[in-house]
């Protein structure tokens, strides 16, 4: 579970990096955004649904809160 937030989130970053321009900087990204209408696209909507989905699965919110404890500690067979 860790693993794949940690790809979803990651490929969320790669998303708003490429449609950003290239921009390294997050300052400069939100800059971005602010400036030129640049948050209508949809390579940043894609970008921040990403982010948005890696974060909360790497926070656990509700309502996985209530499974979250027993997938931890339960031993993962393969």
């Amino acid at each position: 579970m860790g693993g794949a937030s940690s790809s979803i989130l990651v490929h969320g970053f790669s998303w708003l990096y490429g449609s950003s321009g290239e921009e390294i900087e997050l300052q400069e990204i939100v800059n971005g955004l602010i400036n030129t209408q640049m948050y209508n696209s949809p390579g940043i909507s894609i970008a921040l649904i990403f982010i948005t989905v890696g974060i909360g699965f790497k926070l656990s919110p509700a309502p996985s809160h209530q499974w979250i404890a027993a997938t931890h500690r339960s031993p993962h067979l393969l």
